[in-house]
């Protein structure tokens, strides 16, 4: 027993080692790998609700036109495509190689080399997309965005795609990807990196694969401010009302800060973002209302059923990881006092919307640097059980102060920048190493 024991255990020794040896003399033969470590983004869409996803798409086809501003699904990409896809977005390479990762795509989609071209960080994303590595959606058992069009589950399209590669080039871009749940049941889907879109109207332009922005952050950055000793700024504020069910502050002057839900302050920063205040602002208010208190309005409300399921997406906050004191923490600590002065109804019933003036004084004895979350919520202070309002920055909100010495503002409301996969990035992204594309376009 003991010796037949010590011979299986002998076999299964010498039979690792012999595949071992197998691996390195035939290295064109490997293992398949798991998959990649950037995961597919996944999506829950309420029954008939529409949600839109922002996303980036590279050029599959090079030297052919960039496509228009509409597209449609062809289909997963290739598989060596994906993996490349989700390899350059785990190693943020759109921020810093955006150039050289293209080579990547254009090497694994048609095999072209341009010359002149530094060509190592794109042999790095190719040699990994080949190693035998799986796209990161497989295995993922939610069902795909391209089963479920092909189920006709849902529709999709992009819209409003441009190009943002920098000038006077054009290979990579950004859009929204319109999905509408066309079933009576919720549907959750995923949506891998690296579906193909084609144009919607033209032939013989650029296919694009494309895929969630790296991140699902909003865009919209809070407002900073940096006082000086003594200083104070005045900044124009909106604000949604937050209770559905009390009255529009009576109080001309508000204050008591503190910082909305997590779920209010992606709500609003999405509103500002997609300038449903100008044509939605009743539809925006509702979706406001059910961030709070998890309730959906009576009837139908397309725009309000689309806000609700963006936010349901897990959109962050687009103050999460925002250096300097938020203005709620400044405040809690005495190192600033804030109130809105002139605050008035802005709106027509049955919207419940403000404006006025928030005005914020210095109250120590060093610099203070303080933000202003898209999301602030003040009430007047001698109701405390009065409407509570979700405050934020106007767009252009700066006022000249009138105190001296004059506060320095260190950004404005909304950080004027190009949208990738919910990111930001700047409107003209750096070309990298070096890197000169003269060919591009040949």
């Amino acid at each position: 027993m003991i010796q037949s024991k010590i011979a299986q255990r002998s076999w299964i020794l010498l039979s690792g080692l012999l595949l071992a040896v197998i691996m390195v003399a035939l290295p064109g033969i490997t293992l398949a790998q798991e998959p990649s470590g950037v995961k597919p983004f996944i999506v829950t869409l309420p029954p008939n609700a529409t949600v839109e996803v922002l996303v980036n798409g590279y050029c599959m086809n090079r030297g052919l036109p960039f496509p228009g501003v509409s597209m449609l699904p062809v289909g997963l990409s290739p598989d060596e495509v994906r993996v490349a896809i989700a390899y350059i977005v785990e190693k943020d390479y759109i921020k810093t190689n955006l150039y050289p990762s293209q080579l990547a795509i254009w090497n694994l989609t048609d095999g072209k080399r341009p010359a002149n071209v530094d060509h190592t960080l794109a042999d790095e994303i190719v040699k990994y997309a080949k190693s035998g590595v799986k796209p990161s959606d497989v295995g993922v058992t939610t069902m795909s965005l391209s089963e479920a069009i092909s189920k006709s589950l849902v529709s999709a399209t992009v819209e409003g795609y441009e190009n943002i590669a920098p000038p006077p080039y054009f290979y990579f871009g950004k859009g929204n990807l319109v999905i509408k749940n066309l079933t009576d049941k919720a549907q959750t889907i995923h949506i891998p990196y690296g579906i193909t879109f084609k144009d919607a109207s033209k032939t013989g332009v650029q296919d694009m694969g494309i895929f969630p922005s790296p991140s699902k952050d909003t865009v919209c950055s809070p407002m900073k401010v940096v006082l000086p000793k003594g200083g104070s700024a005045k900044v124009k504020v909106d604000g949604y009302c937050l209770d559905r069910k009390t009255a529009f502050p009576s109080a001309a002057t508000i204050a008591s800060v503190s910082l909305a839900p997590d779920k209010v302050r992606a709500t609003i920063c999405h509103n500002v973002q997609q300038g449903y205040l100008k044509d939605n602002l009743y539809e925006s208010q509702l979706a406001v209302w059910n961030a709070v208190d998890g309730q959906a309005a009576e009837g139908k409300h397309e725009v309000a059923d689309k806000i609700v399921a963006f936010v349901g997406t897990g959109v962050k906050p687009a103050d999460v990881g925002t250096t300097g004191t938020a203005l709620p923490d400044a405040v809690t600590k005495k190192l600033v006092s804030a109130t809105i002065n002139d605050f008035k109804n802005a709106a027509a019933d049955p919207s419940c919307y403000g404006q006025g003036t928030l005005e914020i004084a210095n109250l120590s004895e060093a610099e203070q640097a303080v933000y202003i979350p898209y999301g602030t919520i003040f009430n007047d202070p001698s109701k405390p059980d009065g409407q509570k309002m979700g405050i934020f920055p106007s767009d252009g909100s700066v006022i000249a102060p009138t105190p001296t010495p004059a506060p320095v503002v260190a950004a404005a409301a909304v950080t004027k920048t190009a949208v990738v996969s919910g990111a930001t990035l700047p409107a003209e992204l750096p070309r990298s190493g070096g890197d000169t594309p003269l060919d591009l376009l040949k």
